[in-house]
């Protein structure tokens, strides 16, 4: 068994507080968290930087874009966004001009960020952390592959640090636009995360950090003072997805939602890298990235492992790591030992053992690290998963095993039994082959085994995408089948066998747009015109359905040129023009491991199945805007048709896997 001899010899109490200020708002793919959909009345109230606009435009990438005489926009220097300046005077001005332009996705004040650090008293500590995580089992199965690369999206890091020396790669300075990345931040935060992180062990300097053998890519985003943007860090993290991160390790958070930076985070999650964030330091206070959806959230826990006073209760944790009097070896201030606490600390602590499941099975999905880090977390605090620890304290040596293990089996095994199904619509979507929606999403979200009576042994095992669910009824006819989502959530009726169900509440969960808007319509709002009268083909619709049920007259502009195309007899109901086009559409798909050219959808109704509704029209808020959109239930899938989308993204699979877990599972 591999041991680290650890020198501590003094101690000094580090105090600089970390956090984001971000903005609220969404990418329609990329909705934000539940507890940011609350936009507040000014933008602007936030601290901000003054006269600067962050921009999403929908059709160029140009270096310079001209709106108008007076908007002209530049590309930021490593993420898809644009910066407009504006004098200050002007900035809610030009904010409301430019969120006007149907050339414009998506615009928000450039809020400042700063670093999350909770003060300590000063305590003699010791690298308990090590013992508290099980890391020594693990040691002796990997230290770490060079081939894994962990982003450190923080202040610099300092490159004379003796437990650094031979795992640094050059990085880039988002704060002066520089290759330097030296740390000057008064803490040495980023020092510390890389440190803990990746720092050498077993050298007899210093102290051991999680993952001896990976390297660091160190991209700095906070100045010398402790201060940053938002611009900083959604071009810190494409630039770490760019450049061979596999891991990304986000110690920052605060109480606003990003739009761009959680575009970034999808961008890195697109690249199947696992993306880990600190879950904040004030109790009763959210915090953004650790809020989102699509990263690893670490809380901390204490040295008699128990969760930590000061981790966010509000916010999402997934696990917890130590966090509090972390001792830290730092001769760059000039003594041999300081004790620093927060969330900020026990993030790298997640990276790390990350990094050594990812050395042991290289291609690592972050569902999959997820999923292994809580099946064998330690419950922590009280008992069963709680809001400061999540699943519980993590254990490295029994999540590099379970991901070992799961490593061997996909050897001998080879690909999961839905990639034929799954490949032919989205593989070309994935890869970059082609440009359109997906039909189930960029990954597995959630992989379960659920009760089900006809199955061997009454369970068959699922996979949740955001847009659908794929299932495996019998292992021995590896027959895939695509769940009846829609029914479920409409009529409120679990489907637990072939003629099986479990009666339920039709879920009061948006259909269209962000989560948790009131006055939008929900699955249940759908159940109450299941059995409303078809309407005769070639018709125009012009209905619009409310929140209440009762459906009225359309008055939107965009709410024309639709009509209904075809009847089908074995529900009653006809498809709106639109999505019947949609459901015939041609296009690349993947047919034994070929590209193919030929009809997208083929039976036609295999992944929507038939319709439980006719369309109608309906107001939702997607990203912040309110916009109108056509809304259609089959059996499993939703269509959507946003007439002021661009193509061809007009028609597009509503996000059901999601609802159905958030309506069956509580998100779970």
């Amino acid at each position: 068994m591999v041991r680290v001899r650890l020198r501590v010899t003094a101690f000094t109490a580090l105090v600089l507080v970390f956090g984001f200020l971000f903005p609220f708002g969404a990418l329609a793919t990329t909705p934000p968290p539940t507890s940011h959909l609350i936009e507040a009345l000014d933008p602007f109230a936030r601290d901000h930087v003054p006269g600067s606009l962050l921009v999403a435009l929908a059709t160029t990438t140009a270096p310079t874009v001209r709106l108008s005489e007076t908007d002209t926009l530049v590309h930021l220097a490593a993420a898809t966004s644009y910066e407009e300046r504006t004098s200050p005077t002007e900035e809610r001005e030009t904010y409301a001009r430019l969120l006007a332009d149907p050339r414009v996705a998506s615009v928000e004040p450039n809020y400042r960020i700063h670093m999350m650090q909770v003060p300590n008293d000063p305590f003699y500590g010791r690298e308990y952390w090590t013992r508290s995580v099980n890391l020594e089992p693990a040691w002796d199965i990997t230290t770490g592959s060079p081939n894994v690369i962990i982003g450190i999206i923080d202040a610099g890091v300092y490159a004379g640090h003796p437990d650094l020396k031979g795992r640094l790669l050059p990085g880039f300075n988002f704060v002066d636009n520089t290759p330097s990345t030296s740390d000057d931040s008064p803490s040495q935060h980023g020092t510390i995360v890389s440190v803990l992180a990746a720092g050498r062990g077993n050298d007899g300097v210093g102290e051991a950090g999680v993952a001896w053998g990976v390297k660091i890519l160190p991209i700095k985003v906070i100045n010398s003072v402790g201060d940053g943007n938002s611009i900083a860090v959604a071009n810190g993290i494409h630039w770490a997805a760019d450049h061979g991160a596999t891991i990304i390790n986000l110690s920052l958070g605060g109480p606003d939602f990003s739009q761009s930076v959680a575009r970034e985070i999808s961008y890195a999650r697109s690249r199947n890298i696992s993306i880990v964030a600190a879950a904040g330091n004030e109790p009763t206070e959210r915090d953004y990235p650790a809020d989102d959806q699509n990263v690893i959230t670490v809380g901390a826990s204490d040295e008699n492992n128990n969760p930590a006073s000061f981790t966010s209760v509000v916010n999402k944790v997934d696990v917890a790591a130590p966090g509090v009097n972390i001792a830290m070896y730092l001769p760059e201030k000039g003594a041999d030992l300081y004790v620093i606490s927060g969330t900020s600390f026990s993030a790298p602590i997640v990276s790390g053992i990350i990094a050594l499941m990812q050395s042991v099975k290289p291609g690592l999905k972050q569902e999959e690290a997820l999923t292994a880090l809580k099946n064998t977390a330690r419950d922590i605090g009280t008992p069963g998963p709680d809001p400061q620890s999540g699943a519980g304290l993590v254990n490295a040596a029994g999540a590099v095993k379970a991901v070992q293990g799961t490593a061997l089996s996909a050897q001998q095994s080879g690909s999961p039994p839905y990639t034929a199904d799954y490949n032919r619509y989205d593989g070309p979507v994935l890869s970059g082959a082609v440009k359109r929606g997906f039909i189930w999403g960029p990954q597995v979200n959630s992989n379960r085994v659920e009760a089900y009576a006809d199955a061997p042994g009454g369970q068959r095992q699922v996979w949740y995408f955001d847009k659908g669910r794929l299932e495996l009824n019998n292992p021995q006819t590896g027959q895939i089948t695509s769940g009846l989502l829609v029914n479920e959530l409409v009529t409120g009726q679990v489907q637990t066998g072939d003629a099986a169900r479990e009666n339920r509440t039709p879920a009061a969960v948006a259909v269209a747009g962000d989560a948790g808007v009131p006055g939008t319509i929900t699955y249940g709002t759908l159940n109450g015109v299941r059995a409303a009268a078809p309407r005769a083909i070639s018709s125009p619709i012009t209905e619009q359905l409310q929140p209440d049920g009762t459906v009225r007259a359309a008055t939107s502009g965009d709410a024309t040129g639709v009509t209904t195309a075809a009847f089908i007899k074995e529900t009653n109901h006809a498809i709106a023009s639109v999505f019947w086009q949609y459901l015939n559409s041609t296009g690349p798909t993947i047919q034994n491991g070929q590209t193919v050219n030929g009809s997208l959808f083929d039976p036609t109704f295999f992944v929507v199945g038939l319709p439980i509704t006719e369309a109608y029209w309906t107001n939702a808020t997607v990203g912040g805007v309110a916009k109108t959109v056509l809304v259609q239930a089959f059996e499993r899938r939703v269509l959507t048709y946003t007439p002021s989308n661009l193509d061809p993204f007009k028609v597009e699979m509503g996000n059901v896997g999601q609802h159905y877990i958030a309506w069956r599972y509580g998100g779970q």
